[in-house]
């Protein structure tokens, strides 16, 4: 609608600079979610400021209104637009955050169990920063702090579908960061893990279910073997 308008108002003046910015950025950006390999519903805020500029170049307000509008007017005006926005855009986030992390209320158990010495590799790093045990950003662990993003990196847009397993190069970097690691963590999603990298993950890691909040943690078998060991030698 912005866009005719603007096209429509072309008769009696020319484009504004940021008139142009904001057709330009709008429509840049919106070629670029379409040739993006994948899409969330949330992209589309991408377009909200280019469209906001937009449509404030084209909508006018009434010429009576205009003249009675002294600049403090104006000024007060927009300022308190801009502050139900935010308080709006504000208050929506506060309750979408407190709905996450109601949803990821974390079981005792759990928490727990993720307690190593050494790292804790996660495809879901919101579980390991509630349960105070984020090693992605410790030296000498594994840097992964969006694995489903990694993932994409490596198959060009397409994370938890049968080319990630075959693809060398990240299997190879999946495997790398297990064998630095005490402790994975595993949400419910396909975290794109190989034959091999299963194997290992099988083979060296004792791994539980715990259904507060849905994910699967992996101990490092020779990890539990020593604090069998201690635990005895207290006895």
């Amino acid at each position: 609608w912005a866009l005719t308008k603007l096209v429509r108002s072309r008769h009696t003046r020319s484009f504004s600079d940021l008139e142009k910015l904001g057709l330009a950025s709008k429509v840049t950006v919106g070629l670029a979610l379409l040739i993006a390999p994948s899409y969330y519903y949330h992209y589309g805020a991408f377009l909200a400021p280019y469209a906001a500029i937009s449509a404030a170049c084209v909508v006018r307000l009434p010429q009576r209104l205009m003249a009675k509008l002294t600049p403090a007017t104006a000024a007060k005006l927009t300022f308190g637009a801009i502050g139900v926005a935010f308080a709006v855009v504000g208050s929506s986030d506060i309750a979408a955050a407190t709905s996450v992390i109601e949803n990821l209320k974390l079981a005792p158990a759990a928490a727990r169990a993720m307690a190593a010495q050494g790292c804790v590799l996660t495809d879901a790093p919101a579980i390991t920063i509630l349960a105070n045990h984020f090693t992605a950003n410790l030296a000498g662990c594994p840097a992964v702090i969006d694995w489903n993003g990694v993932e994409r990196a490596f198959v060009h847009g397409v994370s938890g579908e049968p080319p990630d397993n075959s693809d060398t190069l990240l299997q190879a970097t999946i495997l790398g960061w297990l064998k630095a690691s005490n402790v994975v963590v595993l949400g419910n999603t396909d975290a794109g893990i190989g034959p091999a990298a299963q194997s290992y993950l099988e083979h060296l890691f004792l791994a539980r279910f715990y259904a507060s909040p849905g994910i699967t943690i992996y101990r490092r078998r020779s990890l539990l073997a020593v604090a069998s060991s201690h635990l005895g030698g207290h006895s």
